[in-house]
């Protein structure tokens, strides 16, 4: 029932959730709430990014690191989802991970590259 809920929201509600800047422009160190690819590199498919994790997130938080937490564009608040009591699932990514995909990353790296690769398959053509 709550993943359900949280599907219905809008990127910009869903970004409130995980306490990320609600602006995508290129002023913006990161765009996507879920990885660590800077905004500067999302046209790289090829970026070595990570998961945002909450506990680091969390960790500035409580070390008041406001400089750390606007290089990973994240507000400076006591998000509720970061609670070790509130029990939410088991995925070690927490409401970053549990939040529906990013445009980034379900169409242009993920449903794009799919549909790219399946036409290339048909065409029988070498995908290197």
């Amino acid at each position: 029932m709550f993943s359900s809920w949280l599907s219905l929201g809008a990127l910009r509600d869903i970004d409130k959730l995980c306490g990320r800047y609600n602006s995508r422009a290129l002023q913006v160190k990161r765009v996507c709430r879920h990885c660590s690819i800077p905004t500067m590199a999302c046209d790289n498919a090829f970026y070595p990014w990570q998961h945002v994790m909450p506990d680091a997130v969390h960790a500035l938080v409580v070390a008041k690191d406001v400089d750390g937490l606007k290089a990973i564009s994240q507000h400076d608040l006591k998000n509720a989802f970061y609670n070790p009591k509130l029990d939410i699932g088991r995925n070690p990514r927490g409401i970053h991970g549990m939040t529906p995909g990013e445009p980034l990353h379900v169409v242009d790296l993920g449903l794009f590259k799919y549909a790219l690769e399946g036409f290339y398959i048909c065409l029988e053509m070498n995908l290197k």
